[in-house]
């Protein structure tokens, strides 16, 4: 029989910390999860919309409206940016809301493990970011952002890429 190895941290072993902070990521998931059902809901009603911004589609709108002028991107470095100006992503519109509320299940594995990874205190590497004016646009770090934004953290640490404008 395969024995798990019993240590303790904080009073419980480890075996019983894994699982209490795997029950809170899960419980975590679970109430974004379905305050994001719940808010797409009332949307439907009043005929709005929950939807992440696409990066795409904003750069789409920004030639049209200029053509003659070349969006560029550059590259601004690693800063703390709040959360709440993250309002887009870069191909992954479908996965959260606009305020990062999971929208499928298929992403519950890795937003509960990174859950996990932000109560035990591991660093996490800044998320990617494109801003666009004053909107931010995910290009990598969805998960990340939706759990900061879980555990009511106001900023992220991030990589930020200007479009030009």
């Amino acid at each position: 029989m395969l024995q798990t190895p019993s240590f303790t941290v904080s009073g419980l072993s480890r075996v019983d910390e894994f699982a209490y902070e795997r029950s809170l990521a899960l419980e975590m998931y679970e109430k974004v999860f379905r305050r994001g059902q719940l808010q797409r809901m009332a949307n439907l009603v009043r005929g709005g919309s929950r939807r992440l911004l696409d990066l795409q589609q904003t750069i789409k709108q920004l030639t049209t409206m200029c053509p003659n002028e070349t969006h560029l991107q550059h590259y601004e470095g690693v800063q703390e940016v709040p959360v709440e100006q993250i309002k887009g992503s870069e191909g992954r519109v479908n996965d959260f809301d606009i305020d990062f509320n999971p929208v499928r299940n298929h992403v519950e594995l890795r937003w509960v493990n990174i859950a996990i990874a932000m109560l035990r205190g591991v660093p996490l590497p800044p998320v990617e970011l494109v801003r666009v004016k004053d909107v931010y646009y995910v290009r990598d770090g969805h998960h990340r952002i939706s759990v900061a934004r879980a555990m009511k953290q106001h900023s992220i640490d991030a990589i930020v890429t200007v479009q030009a404008d």
